[in-house]
C-alpha cells in the first residue's frame, strides 16, 4: 500500500493497482487484538476501508494470488476464480516474508501455530479456551504480543528462548528487566532452550523443552521469517546471499522496470553501508515509498535506513535504534555499551519528553565513540526521546556531543 500511494502521489495521471491474497490492508501488530478475542472479522482491523482506495484512485485486486510474471511482455498473470493477464509499465515486488517453521516438528498435529496473517491469529483464538496451557517458541516482539495476548485471555503461558529475550535488540541487563516484567504478569520463561519435540496423536499433549518433557495444549513457533521469493525466483529476479531479493540504491532489482521492497528484499544499512535483510514494519514503510516513487518516475537514490523498533509489551515500553553490540559484533565492528541518564539536558523538549521509569543505553563504537545504536525499557514517553537519539545517531556524532546536550553516560 506505501508504494502504491507513493507511486500516485509521484505520478497522478498513471494507474496504480494491488494485487494481493490478502482481503484487506492492516497492521501486524493488530493481530493480538484478534488473538486475545476483541477482533474477529478482518475489516475491524483494515486501515484502508474501500472509499479511501477510491479516493486515492487505486485500484484493489483482493482476494487475487499472482502466479507468474512474464518481464519479456510486462505482464502480471493473477487468479482469482480464473487466470486473467494484468499489463503493466513498472513493477514493484512487495511479496513479504513468510514464518520459519523447524524443520524437526510435525506440522499435522491440531494446536500447532505460527502467526504472520489473519487467519492464523483467528485460528489461534478460536482454538484458544481459559487455563490451556500454551508455549510460545521465539524471543522477539511476535512471541511477546502473542504471549501477552493468550495470557489476557486466561492461558497459562509460557515462553521458551533459545537465548534471552530480544537478544538482537537490546543488552543483556535490559533483556533481563524486560524478563523480570514479563513474569510479574504471571507468565513463565524458559531461557537458554528451545522446542525440540511435540507429541500427541490427534492434537498435542506434550512439548519437549530443553530434554524436559511439558503437558502443552498450544505450542506457537514466532522463530522469525525469511523472504518470500518464490515468485521472485520464477522471474528470474536476482537474490542477495541473505536469501532476499537484491536491489539497488533506488529499490531496483535485476530486471529493468521491476522494483522490490519490504520482507521479500534486501536494504542498506546506513550506519554500516552494508546490505543486510531486516523484516521490519517501519524499513517496509520507507523502502516502499522509494520503490513506489521511482516506478512512477524518475530513480530517485537513498542512502541507507537506520532501523527504529518501538513495542509496548506486558506494560512496559521498549524501543532499540541502530545496531545493538550483538549486531555490531556479527558485522564485525567493535562495539560496547553505556548507560545514558538524562537529568539535566539543555534542549528544554527533551527534558519534557525524558522516558518515565526507564533504563537506556547507548551503543558506541569502540576508538572514535560514534553512536550506533539507542535502547530503552520504560513505562512512558521512551520513543519520543529515541526520535532525538536517532538524528544524533543519523548525523554521525559521538559521546562526547551527547554530553554537552547534558546527557551524563558512563
Amino acid at each position: 500500500m506505501q508504494a502504491a500511494i507513493a507511486a500516485k502521489r509521484a505520478c497522478p495521471s498513471k494507474s496504480v493497482a494491488i494485487v494481493s491474497e490478502e482481503l484487506a490492508v492492516y497492521l501486524r501488530p493488530a493481530l493480538r487484538s484478534v488473538i486475545a478475542g476483541y477482533v474477529e472479522r478482518v475489516g475491524d482491523i483494515a486501515i484502508y476501508p474501500s472509499k479511501i482506495l477510491e479516493q486515492l484512485q487505486i485500484m484493489f485486486l483482493k482476494g487475487c494470488e499472482a502466479l507468474d510474471v512474464i518481464p519479456d511482455r510486462r505482464i502480471v498473470i493473477a487468479k482469482k476464480k480464473h487466470k486473467f493477464p494484468i499489463k503493466y509499465g513498472k513493477l514493484v515486488f512487495t511479496t513479504g516474508s513468510v514464518p520459519t517453521f523447524p524443520q524437526e516438528i510435525e506440522s499435522c498435529r491440531s494446536g500447532l501455530f505460527t502467526i504472520k496473517w489473519f487467519n492464523d491469529a483467528l485460528e489461534l483464538s478460536r482454538y484458544s479456551t481459559p487455563g490451556m496451557k500454551a508455549f510460545v517458541d521465539g524471543a522477539g516482539f511476535v512471541g511477546l504480543e502473542v504471549a501477552e495476548a493468550l495470557a489476557r485471555r486466561g492461558l497459562d503461558v509460557t515462553i521458551v528462548v533459545r537465548s534471552r529475550l530480544l537478544r538482537k535488540l537490546l543488552e543483556p541487563d535490559l533483556s533481563r528487566v524486560v524478563t523480570r516484567r514479563i513474569e510479574a504478569h504471571g507468565v513463565k520463561v524458559i531461557t537458554g532452550a528451545a522446542i525440540r519435540e511435540v507429541s500427541g496423536k490427534q492434537k498435542i499433549e506434550y512439548a519437549l523443552v530443553g530434554g524436559k518433557k511439558f503437558c502443552a495444549d498450544i505450542v506457537v513457533f514466532a522463530r522469525g521469517v525469511r523472504p518470500n521469493t518464490s515468485l521472485a525466483v520464477r522471474t528470474g529476479l536476482q537474490l542477495a546471499q541473505n536469501g532476499a531479493i537484491k536491489t539497488g540504491e533506488c529499490m531496483q532489482t535485476s530486471l529493468e522496470g521491476v522494483y522490490a521492497a519490504g520482507d521479500c528484499a534486501e536494504t542498506l544499512d546506513f550506519i554500516t553501508e552494508r546490505h543486510v535483510y531486516r523484516p521490519l514494519s517501519s524499513i517496509a514503510a520507507w523502502a516502499a515509498e522509494i520503490a513506489g516513487s521511482n516506478a512512477a518516475v524518475a530513480e530517485k537514490a537513498y542512502n541507507g535506513f537506520v532501523r527504529q523498533q518501538y513495542n509496548k509489551v506486558f506494560g512496559s515500553e521498549v524501543v532499540s535504534i541502530g545496531l545493538s553490540t550483538e549486531d555490531a559484533r556479527e558485522l564485525d565492528i567493535a562495539a560496547e555499551a553505556v548507560n545514558v541518564k538524562i537529568k539535566e539536558p539543555r534542549y528544554r523538549l527533551l527534558s519534557q519528553l525524558t522516558p518515565v521509569k526507564a533504563l537506556m543505553k547507548a551503543v558506541v563504537q569502540k576508538g572514535t565513540e560514534t553512536l550506533l545504536g539507542w535502547q530503552v525499557v520504560g513505562l512512558r514517553q521512551c520513543s519520543w526521546a529515541s526520535y532525538f537519539f536517532k538524528e544524533l545517531i543519523r548525523n554521525r556524532q559521538n559521546l562526547s556531543d551527547v554530553q554537552e546536550l547534558g546527557i551524563s553516560v558512563k
